[in-house]
């Protein structure tokens, strides 16, 4: 069983297959010039499920980020955009538990999204 890799390959796909405008990058990257929105899909953790039907529960961190970095339409674009990658994650039914401003490589307006996958 892949843990970390098959979830994060779960969530790259599904993104993929709901989002396919946006590029959906499956492991960070660091550009020296962001062309386009993306996400960008982060494994961090690995842990025993807590239930009794066993199995494991990854951590994914999601970074959901926007080229357009100055101003109210860096923040309009950006909302807009951490919107549509929720919907797609509820619709998916994914355990997300936070989505946090942040900023990707101190430079880049984002969103960080903690999320449990049940393996």
């Amino acid at each position: 069983m892949a843990y970390l890799t098959g979830a994060r390959d779960d969530v790259v796909a599904f993104l993929e297959s709901a989002l396919p405008d946006l590029q959906v990058w499956p492991s960070p990257k660091f550009p020296d010039q962001l062309l386009a929105d993306c996400v960008v899909v982060a494994p961090t953790s690995v842990q025993p499920a807590a239930t009794a039907a066993g199995g494991i529960s990854a951590s994914v961190d999601l970074f959901v980020l926007c080229a357009t970095t100055v101003g109210d339409p860096a923040e309009d674009a950006l909302e807009a955009l951490l919107d549509s990658v929720l919907t797609v994650l509820d619709a998916h039914i994914v355990a997300w538990s936070r989505a946090e401003r942040s900023t990707f490589q101190e430079t880049y307006p984002a969103y960080k999204i903690e999320m449990e996958i049940p393996r």
